[in-house]
């Protein structure tokens, strides 16, 4: 590494040390620049800012995700639910070990009490590994649906700002 003292000129007091390694030159001055004055929150509030974000929409986007998943989630067990995709696999089950399908629904039966919890439980698994096979997917889906709510959300807000301040000025 080799360091160089460089005057900025004779009427500034700021001189600068440019550090040389590996082709990259790094400048340090008395004056640091208004990046790195700046807080970490500051930061992010900058980089918020510069894409039309405030703080205010990160807890209505988090919570807009979290319902998304758990939307994605619930739709995902209520069609295995219905419409059973492992039964095939059941069935084969049963033809190459008989009476061990009737054996797991007796013991599922006497832990609950209801064959239908059963088939909810099997059909919460079914879900659990279809969502982990399809995660690639569902993953930028669910971004991208919150971000679609979270726009929608911000659209219909502002609507009813704009008529609430239109009936208080009307009346």
């Amino acid at each position: 590494m080799i360091l160089q003292k460089q005057s900025l000129g004779t009427h500034s007091k700021a001189c600068s040390y440019v550090a040389q390694s590996r082709g990259l030159a790094f400048v340090a001055s008395d004056k640091q620049d208004e990046g790195s004055k700046l807080s970490t929150r500051e930061k992010v509030e900058n980089y918020l800012k510069e894409r039309g974000i405030s703080w205010m929409e990160i807890p209505k986007a988090l919570v807009l995700y979290e319902l998304t998943s758990a939307g994605i989630m619930m739709a995902i067990w209520g069609i295995c639910y219905a419409f059973q995709p492992m039964q095939r696999g059941i069935m084969m089950t049963k033809a190459l070990k008989p009476g061990a399908y009737e054996k797991a629904i007796a013991a599922g039966k006497k832990i609950t009490g209801k064959e239908q919890a059963v088939r909810a439980v099997t059909a919460y698994a079914e879900g659990l590994l279809i969502r982990s096979a399809f995660k690639p997917l569902i993953i930028p889906a669910k971004l991208f649906l919150t971000w679609k709510f979270q726009q929608a959300v911000n659209y219909f807000t502002k609507t009813l700002k704009k008529d609430s301040t239109l009936v208080k000025k009307a009346s």
